[in-house]
């Protein structure tokens, strides 16, 4: 499917709530492949410890952290939400409680072509549209649920 750059995207200004998750790291060795393999994968072994400790990944939120400096992936955490009483997680894997705040959320259908634009569109044009700074000391996520994902970028 083509995206149609005249279709308004979804855009909402949010107050995201800090997260405690548990997190497993990807860090490319190139830039020029894509990592969605890769990723996958991570997030499918912190949702099989999940499993075994008795929890329902597929209930708790699936985010995916973005850094990067100039486009460049640096890491990608793949992050599962977990409650408090999970204190102790496998060697390789962390715990810790992502950033909350203020965030466009741009929410998108999970087909590659309308991701890829709906991200170049947002930056290019909605946020400069409507006069927003973004807040490049805090992360940008990526939440995912069945069909749609949201893009979610911090701003000042």
């Amino acid at each position: 499917m083509n995206p149609d750059p005249n279709t308004p995207l979804q855009v909402e200004i949010r107050e995201l709530p800090a997260v405690r998750v548990v997190t497993l790291a990807f860090m490319p060795e190139s830039q020029s492949e894509n990592h969605g393999t890769e990723i996958r994968s991570r997030f499918e072994r912190v949702q099989e410890w999940l499993k075994g400790l008795g929890l329902d990944p597929y209930t708790r939120l699936t985010i995916g952290e973005i850094v990067s400096i100039d486009e460049r992936l640096l890491r990608y955490d793949c992050c599962v939400e977990i409650p408090d009483e999970v204190q102790i997680c496998p060697e390789g894997m962390r715990i810790r409680r992502l950033h909350g705040g203020r965030y466009a959320v741009l929410t998108i259908t999970k087909e590659p072509e309308v991701i890829t634009d709906s991200i170049r569109r947002l930056y290019e044009q909605w946020v400069p549209e409507h006069e927003l700074k973004i807040d490049a000391s805090r992360p940008t996520y990526e939440i995912y649920w069945a069909d749609t994902m949201d893009y979610c970028v911090p701003l000042m």
